[in-house]
């Protein structure tokens, strides 16, 4: 480690370090990351061992080339090439009128495509990770690659998330162009390139270009498209207008939505609250945006999340009862929700439990339990004999392969299931026992530990 000097630390977290350093033999300059294995998680070195995988199986001047893995006791240190240019973030924050070559993009489709190539997706395609220097595009930072074909994501950033990225869905080369076209639709208010943008964008996988080179095909033939009969055999051969028009308008919306809350410091009720707030106050939530289905389903779940009555209430108020009825669970959870505090609906909780149990989606059952269950500690319910069974079986289905692959939010579920049965041993009620699969996965975390030991 000797052999390299900081010339100046780039970034810092609790697990790793960016800086330039420079080469005490030759006198070059090159770009370290260092990860201190005492803070990181298992997670964290996963990831950090796939960016080296990767980069050491990419050979191509637009990237950066490893030059040195230095492994010792307590971190691991990445050395690769320096670029010296700026991000594509940095210099739209320089030049108020910046705008992309189509060079630029071109070569940045051309890198996803040799990454592709080699089995893996990049996961993590932001401004902040696109480079410009010596008129060229270099891409950067690769800790968020996952082979093709993956179901689960770990260090992707929320702002560029495809609908996929939550489920156990397998990751394509689809969600990489998704993500690529989020990060050029600011870029195309009124021209075919936005039309291009949104193809990318659908929220079924299935309907966006579904390799980068058609990606690449249909951006060049937008280019050279003129007026008349040409743009409307490109509209039609490659979009349909009417369900596109609508899609396109519910995915900014909610893009925009989860872009600001990624932005807010703070816990994730407390975030919820006060975005959807500012949202309600700026109108922003009215009827005719609640009257369509996605926007719908999707601030109803939020407003959930919140655990607000008075959002919730305002969601109740302004969807349409016809979408209502398309989202059964969601709209128990939001009733009981709204009714007052310490009394509630046992027949429409046994419902929600009910229809949380019968849940496909294993991320959104996680969520809805979560919900369920803090709910009944704030208003300190005790489940009849039938609801705490319910509650019961829910907790024991999970897996611990399930548990493992969403590690951070089965931890809290653990924690408030945990302090939900203490809750009802103090009111002198039977209750089961802790799962085991929450005993073996969570055994070396403090917090839970300490709930599980007030159990013996």
């Amino acid at each position: 480690m000797e052999r390299y000097k900081v010339v100046r630390t780039l970034s810092s977290s609790f697990c790793t370090t960016c800086a330039l350093v420079e080469d005490q033999w030759t006198g070059k300059r090159y770009f370290t990351k260092t990860l201190f294995l005492s803070n990181a998680t298992k997670i964290h070195i996963h990831q950090f061992r796939m960016e080296i995988h990767v980069l050491s199986l990419m050979d191509d001047p637009y990237i950066p080339h490893l030059i040195d893995v230095i492994e010792e006791a307590d971190q691991i240190m990445i050395i690769e090439t320096w670029i010296p240019g700026k991000t594509w973030m940095k210099m739209m924050e320089e030049k108020r009128q910046f705008r992309l070559k189509k060079r630029w993009i071109l070569e940045l489709m051309h890198l996803l495509e040799n990454l592709h190539a080699h089995g893996f997706l990049y996961m993590d395609l932001k401004l902040e990770n696109v480079m410009v220097y010596q008129d060229h595009v270099f891409l950067i930072d690769f800790n968020a690659c996952l082979p093709v074909g993956s179901v689960q994501v770990y260090m992707s950033s929320p702002s560029n998330q495809t609908p996929e990225s939550l489920t156990q869905k397998r990751k394509e080369v689809s969600t990489d162009i998704y993500a690529l076209g989020i990060m050029l639709k600011p870029f195309y208010k009124l021209s075919l390139y936005r039309l291009w943008c949104l193809k990318c964008t659908r929220k079924n996988a299935k309907k966006r270009f579904r390799t980068m080179r058609s990606a690449r095909f249909y951006f060049l033939l937008a280019g050279h498209i003129r007026k008349g009969v040409c743009l409307l055999l490109f509209i039609l051969s490659v979009f349909f207008y009417n369900i596109l028009f609508f899609q396109s308008v519910s995915q900014d919306l909610i893009h925009d939505y989860q872009l600001q809350h990624h932005q807010i410091q703070g816990g994730i009720q407390e975030k919820t609250q006060r975005l959807l707030s500012e949202w309600i106050v700026q109108n922003r939530l009215r009827k005719e945006v609640l009257s369509n289905e996605e926007n719908a389903s999707f601030f109803l779940e939020q407003s959930i999340f919140s655990r607000s009555q008075s959002i919730v209430s305002y969601l109740l108020e302004n969807i349409p009862e016809s979408i209502q009825k398309k989202m059964p669970l969601q709209i128990q959870l939001a009733h009981w929700i709204t009714q007052q505090e310490h009394s509630y609906d046992a027949s429409l909780l046994i419902r929600s439990l009910q229809a949380i149990q019968e849940e496909k989606d294993i991320f959104n059952k996680v969520l809805h339990i979560l919900v369920v269950e803090q709910l009944l500690l704030e208003k300190e319910i005790i489940l009849d004999k039938e609801g705490r069974v319910l509650l019961e079986n829910i907790h024991k289905s999970w897996t611990i392969n399930e548990i493992q692959e969403n590690k951070e939010l089965f931890k809290e579920v653990a924690c408030i299931h945990a302090e939900y049965l203490l809750f009802l041993r103090s009111r002198e009620i039977q209750t089961s026992s802790l799962p085991q699969t929450f005993i073996e996965s969570f055994q070396e975390e403090e917090t839970f530990m300490k709930l599980f030991e007030l159990f013996n």
